[in-house]
């Protein structure tokens, strides 16, 4: 909390210390905490507020005291997770495919072609797989191993072709996977696969 803007920005020692108190309530007491689930810096002035406010307390509410700031935090914490994105991890290119694909899906798809850590010769990057029924819509992906979608298209055919004009360096290598939609809305994926443009 350096200068005036940012200052408006953040809760104030007051606010901080009336909700450690129980003294704010309603609209007010969840603008407050909802500030603290977005704001690390307020989070933080709340917990050295919480250790100021608790030591200027007499000794027979510390208790209370104690128990209520260890709730408030719990729940601050708590709500954290589904509010704040995770900090970016390397994340294992299979992995990281089937995050951007359907979720929570069975594998029944075999890819065909070109096969785990095929390197390819030819012009053409031609992806193939075994069907998965009839009346079957195919999403197909092609990532970097970091996980960036690099082309991806939709079809009822068993096999894709990547355009020319794909941004696929030679000598890189890429995964690829497969996911299908069945008419009765029933999900499938094949296993990320790679290969060496």
């Amino acid at each position: 909390m350096s200068n005036q803007s940012e200052d408006a920005l953040h809760l104030s020692v007051d606010q901080l210390a009336a909700h450690l108190e129980r003294r704010l309530h309603g609209a007010e007491r969840k603008a407050v905490v909802a500030h603290l689930v977005e704001c690390g810096e307020c989070r933080r002035e709340y917990i050295a507020t919480g250790a100021v406010v608790g030591a200027a307390r007499p000794r027979w509410t510390g208790f209370r005291t104690g128990i209520g700031l260890a709730a408030a935090a719990a729940v601050v914490f708590a709500l954290m997770p589904r509010t704040f994105p995770r900090a970016a991890t390397t994340v294992a290119p299979d992995v990281a495919m089937q995050r951007t694909s359907l979720p929570d899906v069975p594998a029944p798809i075999r890819l065909a072609a070109p096969a785990e850590g095929e390197r390819l010769t030819g012009s053409d990057v031609r992806l193939s797989w075994h069907p998965d029924g009839d009346d079957v819509l195919y999403r197909v992906t092609v990532q970097t191993d970091a996980g960036a979608v690099v082309w991806k298209t939709e079809t009822h055919d068993t096999s894709s072709t990547v355009p020319p004009d794909a941004p696929l360096t030679r000598g890189m290598r890429y995964y690829w996977i497969v996911d299908a939609l069945h008419a009765d809305g029933r999900p499938a994926r094949s296993p990320a696969t790679s290969f060496i443009r």
